[in-house]
């Protein structure tokens, strides 16, 4: 029987850590990475529905009908439901101290356009601000565009997934022949 000595057991240690640490931090970075993208899908999932209220709230801006009550309705539910992913600013100035947990500081920007298109809605004078409520809308999704870097999450899914997507505008479309692209359809 061969007896280890204390050296012997100290390279089966450095070789047993040599492959265990590069698997754990794999595993790490894949756990980082599920993580954030939930965060990411919920957010899109919360931003999907708002977007919907948005749209048919513009859409039905000249009627006073229960359809139009409900889609504020449901723009107020997603307002309060978005204070999850974009809570209060606190400015260490003590605005708000005295309200609820949820509403101490300062809105976020992403919710005070929601706030401010939901009081347009309900202005008895609302067609005259109907490309306000444009603006704001644009302006909400460019601030939730520039807070899910679609073209990083693009380059984290070719990385992690091997997928590539391929980035194409109308003109290039237009300018090559069209046998090159080949739709399903």
């Amino acid at each position: 029987m061969v007896l280890m000595v204390f050296s012997d057991w100290m390279s089966l240690i450095a070789v047993f850590i040599s492959f265990t640490i590069p698997v754990i931090s794999h595993l790490t970075s894949t756990k980082k990475y599920e993580l954030f993208s939930q965060k990411q899908n919920d957010i899109i999932d919360w931003f999907s529905q708002t977007i919907l209220c948005l749209s048919e709230l513009r859409s039905r801006l000249e009627e006073d009908t229960q359809e139009r009550n409900a889609a504020l309705w449901r723009l107020s539910s997603q307002i309060e439901i978005g204070r999850f992913f974009f809570p209060n600013v606190d400015r260490k100035d003590g605005y708000g101290n005295n309200k609820p947990a949820a509403y101490r500081g300062y809105r976020n920007i992403c919710i005070e356009f929601l706030v401010m298109y939901y009081q347009i809605c309900e202005l008895n004078n609302k067609k005259k601000y109907k490309d306000h409520l444009y603006r704001l809308q644009r302006e909400y999704v460019s601030f939730v565009f520039d807070l899910l870097e679609p073209q990083k999450k693009t380059k984290s899914i070719t990385k992690y997934t091997g997928i590539i997507i391929k980035e194409i505008d109308i003109t290039t479309f237009l300018d090559d022949s069209p046998d090159k692209y080949i739709f399903p359809f």
